[in-house]
């Protein structure tokens, strides 16, 4: 499983280079040419090299169907676990169900739901399991499995803007928290309310809804009418605090 510790993680002014990726701790790197989780972890990965990582290599999004957060991505199989979804993020597992026959021991990129406990704390969910705690850094079992999962660290529940399309969420957020764990958190239980209308208004309460903004529009064009005269009429004051 990709474990390791923060400041291996390949970040910093020695990113790219191929001292720092060829590390093995690292979280950004990879070698050979397996399948795993790109560093989001909103997709599935493969890992390859290009002409600007000078022989370094990562986990690239895969070209067709690789996005966790896309529920159509879900196959009928259902001995990895795998769930797809909006919550869905990518984890390096190779959990298999236990009553299957055919085991699959390699290790690479499964879509499982999560929710933020935290900064940096999470619960993950595999199909037909409870939630359970993923402790950043961590492998868990799931019951019902055989196998492991890879809790990633400082990826999941730390960083606000790392979510899916904005078009993927339904609802626009009325604040957004300078803490990320409440931010994160409230995309994903849909605390945030809306800021929309209904997409269709019955013909009879759109026509109210109409004369109510012309009457008020009336209203406030005869107030300042009124203030105006009141204006001409006495002396300004000296005091300008009170206007």
């Amino acid at each position: 499983m990709q474990t390791g510790s923060s400041e291996a993680s390949g970040g910093g002014a020695t990113f790219g280079s191929l001292s720092t990726c060829r590390n093995t701790s690292s979280y950004f790197f990879c070698t050979g040419s397996g399948f795993g989780c790109h560093y989001l972890h909103l997709h599935k990965g493969e890992c390859q090299t290009d002409q600007y990582l000078e022989g370094c290599r990562v986990y690239k999004p895969l070209k067709n169907g690789s996005e966790c957060w896309i529920e159509k991505n879900g196959g009928d199989e259902d001995w990895s676990g795998e769930i797809f979804g909006v919550h869905s993020r990518c984890f390096f597992s190779n959990l298999t169900r236990q009553n299957q026959t055919e085991l699959s021991s390699s290790v690479e990129g499964r879509c499982y739901r999560h929710r933020c406990t935290g900064l940096n704390r999470y619960q993950i969910q595999v199909s037909g399991s409870e939630w359970m705690d993923c402790p950043a850094g961590d492998n868990i079992q799931i019951k019902g499995y055989q196998g492991l999962v890879h809790c990633p660290d400082r990826r999941l529940c730390v960083y606000a803007d790392i979510a899916p399309p904005s078009d993927v969420l339904t609802t626009f957020p009325v604040s957004i928290s300078s803490d990320p764990c409440e931010t994160l958190t409230a995309v994903q239980t849909g605390s945030w309310s809306p800021l929309r209308l209904p997409a269709e208004l019955p013909v009879v309460p759109a026509l109210g809804v109409s004369a109510a903004v012309c009457l008020l529009a009336a209203a406030l064009l005869s107030f300042r009418k009124c203030c105006s005269c009141k204006v001409r009429i006495h002396t300004a004051p000296e005091d300008h605090t009170d206007l």
